[in-house]
């Protein structure tokens, strides 16, 4: 329940910035999936900046998805299996020489 002085706002209003009774939701994430997030997106930035560099498209397309998706799933432990689904077909498009 909220209390403040009469006429003047809850200070949970006046920080949010959102009239008073807005109703306003917000997505938890655990530090894991952040962590998680991180070094996905940082392995991806190497990807992509590697194949820039070396004008491998498979390359700039894996650090693409590498950091792009993150943003997009919420579990870390399917943010982990889908970067090793891409660095795999990444490994087997290398391997077949794409």
């Amino acid at each position: 329940m909220k209390t403040s002085p009469p006429g003047l706002p809850h200070w949970t209003d006046v920080i949010s910035g959102f009239p008073p009774g807005t109703m306003v939701r917000f997505r938890i994430v655990s530090m894991n999936a952040i962590l998680a997030s991180v070094l996905i997106g940082s392995v991806g930035l190497g990807l992509f900046m590697y194949g820039k560099k070396q004008r491998r498209a498979p390359h700039i397309a894996a650090g693409v998805l590498l950091m792009v998706y993150p943003y997009f799933v919420p579990g870390v432990a399917l943010m982990c299996v889908i970067a090793g689904a891409i660095l795999g077909l990444l490994y087997l498009a290398s391997y077949l020489g794409i």
